[in-house]
């Protein structure tokens, strides 16, 4: 096997990636302090299904946040601003799609 892309088990994707990717991500848990992603957005749709846990997902342009729990989908449209939070005390787990030009 070649030597795999530099961007292969990082997050967020890197925005100039113009396929469609499917990944799983984990956010540990919140402690003292919520653990999240960076401040990021997509060039695509992007889809969000939360196999376990309760995801907080913020959008810092508008200052709204969501609330997404287990067994339940979000839809992100192409290029708002969003970031991932677990306040909880469990781990989020989650299953995302981004798919550029669809």
């Amino acid at each position: 096997m070649g030597k795999l892309p530099d961007w292969i088990g990082n997050f967020p994707f890197p925005p100039d990636k113009k396929k469609p990717i499917m990944a799983e991500f984990f956010l540990p848990s919140g402690g003292l302090s919520p653990r999240c992603s960076e401040a990021h957005s997509h060039q695509g749709d992007e889809a969000v299904y939360v196999c376990e846990g309760d995801l907080c997902v913020f959008f810092p342009d508008t200052k709204e946040a969501l609330e997404v729990r287990p067994q339940a989908v979000i839809f992100i449209p192409e290029g708002v601003k969003h970031q991932y939070i677990n306040y909880s005390d469990q781990v989020v787990k989650a299953v995302k799609a981004v798919a550029p030009g669809l």
